[in-house]
């Protein structure tokens, strides 16, 4: 197996889910990124101005909103809550931010409340838990505090 064949079989398999994702693009902001590829820059600040015109309506009258994805707001903290789930359990900080902590282990049970969780993110994106007494587990952060 050649060295290249590893990153084309990823690309190959990745491929229909940004398919899927680009085909989720409100067609509005589409035509906005479209003018992106616009090479001459008059053409291309002509493209943006009528690109802005409906998208700014749209914005105005309510039909679309921006919005950003939340992230946690810490990675260290006070554990308020905690309760089981199917494939783990969930943890509330002090801080409203929610975790889902993944198991392998239908023994695992919920770090106590009033312990210091701490979170740390890997090398790929994904995040780290761990508590006093209890071994590092996978984690999924779910929502911040409202």
């Amino acid at each position: 197996m050649s060295r290249h064949t590893a990153p084309l079989a990823l690309m190959l398999l990745t491929a229909p889910a940004m398919a899927a994702a680009k085909d989720k693009v409100e067609p509005r902001m589409a035509a906005m990124l479209a003018c992106g590829s616009v090479t001459s820059n008059e053409a291309r600040l002509r493209c943006y101005d009528q690109a802005a015109a409906p998208l700014r309506q749209a914005l105005n009258k309510g039909e679309v909103a921006l919005t950003q994805k939340a992230g946690p707001r810490e990675l260290e903290g006070v554990i308020r809550a905690a309760g089981a789930m199917s494939d783990g359990y969930w943890v509330e900080l002090a801080n409203g931010d929610r975790w889902q902590v993944l198991s392998s282990s239908a023994f695992d049970e919920a770090p106590p409340t009033g312990v210091t969780a701490k979170l740390r993110k890997g090398p790929l994106g994904n995040y780290w838990f761990s508590a006093p007494d209890m071994p590092e587990r996978r984690a999924v952060f779910i929502r911040p505090r409202t």
